[in-house]
C-alpha cells in the first residue's frame, strides 16, 4: 500500500465524510484544473463547509486534490493536473535541438 493510500485510510477512520467526498469527486468527473465547489459539496452532504474543507485538506495531503492559494477562481482546492515525470517544461528547462 502506498503512502497516499495510508494517509487516506488513516484520515477516513477519523473523518467518515472523507470517503464520501472522495467518492463524490470520482463520480462527478471533475477535470484536471477544475475548482472544487466546497460549498456545493457541503450542501449535497448536508454538512458544514468547514467539514468539507477538512476532508479536502486530507485529500490534498494524500495527493488526490491540490490547494492553490492563487488559483484561477481564488484560493481553494482544485483537481490536480496529470503527473508527467519527464516533462522538461515543468522544470523550466528548454528542449535541446539536435544540431
Amino acid at each position: 500500500m502506498n503512502t497516499d493510500r495510508l494517509i487516506l485510510a488513516a484520515a477516513s477512520l477519523e473523518n467518515p465524510l472523507l470517503r464520501k467526498v472522495s467518492r463524490r469527486l470520482d463520480a462527478a468527473g471533475y477535470q484536471p484544473g477544475h475548482a472544487l465547489p466546497a460549498g456545493l459539496i457541503a450542501l449535497h452532504f448536508q454538512v458544514t463547509p468547514q467539514a468539507v474543507q477538512q476532508a479536502l485538506a486530507a485529500l490534498a495531503r494524500a495527493g488526490k486534490v491540490e490547494f492553490r492559494p492563487n488559483g484561477e477562481y481564488g484560493p481553494g482546492y482544485y483537481m490536480p493536473a496529470p503527473h508527467r515525470p519527464n516533462s522538461l517544461a515543468r522544470h523550466g528547462a528548454r528542449a535541446r535541438s539536435a544540431a
